[in-house]
C-alpha cells in the first residue's frame, strides 16, 4: 500500500483546497521581496515587511512554548520529565 492509498480522502481534499491560498501567499511574498529589493517601499512599509519576514524566518523559534495548564485543560496528558545531567567527561 502506498502512502496515497493510506491517506484519508479528507486530508487530500483539505490539501487541494489549501493550494490556491498557499500559491497566493507565495506570490505576495515574491512581490514583497521585489518591493524591498528595489528600494521603492516607504520606510514604514519596508520596516513592517522586514519584521514579518524575520518572524516567518524564525519559524518555531519565534513561538512561545505551550502552557502545560492550557494543554491539560484541552485534554492532553501532561507529564514533566527531568533532564539527565551531563557527565563530566562530555
Amino acid at each position: 500500500m502506498t502512502w496515497l492509498e493510506g491517506t484519508p480522502s479528507a486530508v487530500i481534499t483539505a490539501c487541494l483546497e489549501m493550494l490556491p491560498k498557499l500559491e497566493a501567499e507565495e506570490q505576495i511574498d515574491g512581490v514583497n521581496v521585489t518591493v524591498l529589493g528595489s528600494g521603492n517601499a516607504e520606510a514604514d512599509s519596508a520596516r513592517v515587511l522586514k519584521q514579518k519576514m524575520e518572524i516567518a524566518a524564525a519559524g518555531r523559534a519565534g513561538r512561545k512554548k505551550a502552557d502545560p495548564g492550557v494543554l491539560a485543560a484541552q485534554g492532553f496528558a501532561v507529564r514533566r520529565v527531568k533532564r539527565k545531567k551531563k557527565a563530566a567527561s562530555e
